[in-house]
């Protein structure tokens, strides 16, 4: 598992075939139907008769859980240190019990974040009850990480959370006070599916400079950042995949999308 930065600036989709990827990241790939032109509604007809209302949906799997918040930047830590444990708290507003709770996120896939403490793993909570994890951010490499945390009940991604960091030799001098994060969701145009790939391209969000992809199926999640307004994943197609855009800046990031499920 992987996080991978796609930096190639591309203008036309249309020339998404000559996709160069940075830093030998061999999930993403070319699909040679992908472009905004298109019909792409008509081509992603199986992909959105699985899910048509999933962007709407309050979280990123079939089960009622929350994460508050949706995503947290821990900022500029100098390699070496750790910063102060940050705290998520998983809600439920399911009638019903849910659980027992299982955790993907941090240390592994991504070995600078790691969780300190939380009290959801095994659980199972009723509706209206809550339980916590708590993050640290400890960069073992100079640059941004990102990495993602999947909430899940049993095989089932009920929620998640997006982390950010950025690991430096030295304390960041004194600056003026942050921008803010970007306040509106991202609107993503329907995916776009072959046999092997899924394409999913959105329409640019205000003080955005970046964007955080996060993907999760039956067996695994990951994600990745990207600066362009698209994102390709080569997967097997017959499974059903669920994404989690945000649009990203340096002071954090904005509120979760949720597509899905997208299925051949």
């Amino acid at each position: 598992m992987r996080f991978c930065r796609l930096a190639t600036p591309i203008v036309s989709l249309a020339s998404i075939s000559a996709l160069s990827l940075v830093q030998g990241c061999a999930l993403f790939l070319s699909l040679d139907e992908f472009d905004e032109s298109s019909d792409a509604g008509t081509q992603a007809d199986a992909a959105q008769d699985s899910g048509k209302d999933a962007a709407h949906a309050p979280d990123a799997g079939s089960c009622s859980l929350m994460v508050n918040p949706a995503s947290y930047d821990f900022g500029a830590i100098v390699v070496g240190a750790a910063s102060p444990p940050f705290q998520f708290i998983v809600v439920s507003d399911h009638e019903g019990p849910i659980g027992p709770l299982t955790l993907f996120g941090g240390k592994p896939p991504n070995p600078n974040f790691n969780i300190s403490a939380q009290t959801c793993a095994g659980k199972t909570i009723e509706g209206g009850e809550s339980c916590t994890i708590d993050f640290v951010f400890a960069p073992k490499e100079l640059g941004p990480q990102t990495a993602p945390l999947f909430i899940r009940d049993g095989t089932v991604d009920c929620a998640t959370a997006f982390l950010r960091g950025e690991g430096r030799t030295s304390d960041p001098p004194d600056a003026s006070p942050p921008q803010t994060p970007p306040t509106d969701a991202v609107v993503a145009n329907p995916p776009v599916v072959s046999d092997t790939e899924i394409g999913l391209s959105w329409s640019p969000v205000a003080d955005a400079t970046e964007y955080g992809v996060l993907w999760s199926n039956v067996n695994e999640g990951a994600g990745m950042v990207v600066d362009t307004t698209w994102a390709i994943l080569e997967t097997d197609t017959s499974i059903e995949h669920w994404f989690t855009l945000y649009a990203c800046n340096d002071a954090g990031c904005g509120p979760p999308t949720y597509l899905g499920p997208i299925k051949k």
